[in-house]
């Protein structure tokens, strides 16, 4: 029996895929390079695309968050099952290069088709894949199905699902959603995103909670460089506007260290400058500009954001201050960091609390309260360090998740 999704997004899907070309091309043209327009779409073109006849696990990552959080069951999978063949999709070009720098011996990088018909069936046909793995906060219904059709095993691992999506229950794609979980196992971060999924499948879904993998993430210490010389705090994942308020706030403060600006999109670093060109001129890493003890200092690099976490004395998680939900707190958490955030961290409820709970994580409501905290890391680093060393104690308690997921994926992958 071929399975296909519900006739209302089979029909929505097929009249909005001129905006999905019109998006790819976009950002083709913008980042992603020829690999990523014909991947999209389930083509194949030149010699470092053609499927390579192996038998492989497929991982799928959505982006840079997925991907870091991926990576050690990544290493841990391939010191278990003696470099076991790797196929990782992600949906952006930053994922990819995320993944590139720290990706294992025998996977290779492919991107993740668009989710019509035709894209899913040429990428499944054209990779050997012996089950599924996908760690995504959206429902694909067209590459499900194909999965299906195909016979491969689709296991969704860390699973959550955004609001947006779990609203969908009660509209137009709420039985899609459900037939496409049927059959899905689904290993969920906590018991509130396993009773979502329960609820979201009409409990068609094998759903079962395994934990947070991004508990299991570690990054680290060793190679990560210092690099600048100035003491500074780090004002990580920024989004618009959030620049303005921090540095705003900061240079209020006559300070005498610098606050380093790495934004979540690396290449709006020369629009930040401009935007805040009436708080003198600041220097840009991407332009090489010598930082000089400036007060303010934009790192618009990518990859480059673990090195910056090492070596701060204290974090502002970005995404907080402004209504989009927050970054991920585990990784400076793991390098003992004292870390602050604004009060919009909806999308890291339980990390934010694990941290909260152990007197690891400062949570306040405004730009200048941030910039108070961190002045006093500046000051106090007895009390800042303590802090951190709260919040790292808490995050390395979680840290035998990867093997809980490994001992849940792998006799499923055996069978």
């Amino acid at each position: 029996m071929s399975h296909k999704p519900a006739a209302i997004y089979r029909v929505i899907a097929r009249l909005i895929s001129p905006l999905w070309l019109i998006y790819t091309v976009v950002r083709t043209i913008k980042d992603g390079g020829g690999a990523y327009l014909t991947q999209r779409f389930g083509l194949y073109l030149s010699k470092g695309d053609q499927s390579d006849n192996v038998n492989r696990i497929w991982i799928h990552a959505a982006s840079v968050g997925e991907v870091n959080t991926v990576l050690p069951l990544l290493q841990a999978l391939q010191s278990s099952t003696a470099a076991q063949p790797i196929l990782v999709t992600t949906n952006t070009p930053t994922g990819k290069q995320t993944l590139l720098k720290q990706l294992p011996n025998n996977c290779i990088h492919r991107y993740l088709p668009v989710d019509l018909p035709g894209a899913c069936k040429r990428f499944l046909s054209k990779h050997q894949i012996s089950a599924a793995w996908v760690m995504e906060t959206e429902i694909w219904p067209w590459l499900y199905s194909q999965c299906r059709n195909s016979n491969i095993p689709l296991t969704i691992i860390n699973g959550r699902i955004t609001d947006k999506t779990f609203r969908a229950r009660d509209g137009l794609f709420g039985a899609t959603y459900a037939e496409s979980l049927e059959g899905v196992t689904v290993m969920a971060k906590d018991d509130s995103e396993a009773e979502r999924y329960r609820l979201l499948s009409n409990n068609n879904a094998h759903v079962k909670t395994v934990g947070n993998l991004k508990f299991g993430a570690r990054i680290a210490e060793s190679n990560k460089t210092a690099l600048i010389t100035t003491p500074y705090c780090v004002a990580a994942s920024t989004h618009e506007d959030e620049e303005t308020q921090l540095a705003t706030a900061w240079m209020r403060t006559t300070p005498a260290s610098t606050l380093v600006i790495v934004p979540r999109h690396p290449e709006r670093g020369p629009a930040i400058k401009d935007k805040l060109r009436t708080l003198g001129d600041i220097p840009l890493r991407s332009k090489n500009d010598p930082v000089n003890q400036a007060p303010l200092y934009i790192a618009d690099t990518l990859g480059e954001l673990e090195h910056w976490f090492a070596h701060a004395q204290a974090v502002f998680m970005g995404g907080s201050l402004i209504e989009r939900g927050g970054h991920n707190v585990l990784e400076p958490a793991r390098l003992a960091k004292l870390i602050v955030t604004g009060p919009n961290m909806s999308n890291f409820k339980e990390e934010t609390k694990l941290l909260k709970d152990a007197n690891g994580l400062m949570q306040v409501d405004s730009a200048p309260e941030v910039v108070t905290i961190l002045k006093r890391s500046m000051e106090d680093k007895a009390w800042a360090d303590q802090l951190g060393t709260n919040a790292q104690q808490a995050v390395n308690a979680g840290e035998e998740v990867t093997n809980a997921y490994l001992t849940s994926l792998l006799p499923a992958f055996s069978r």
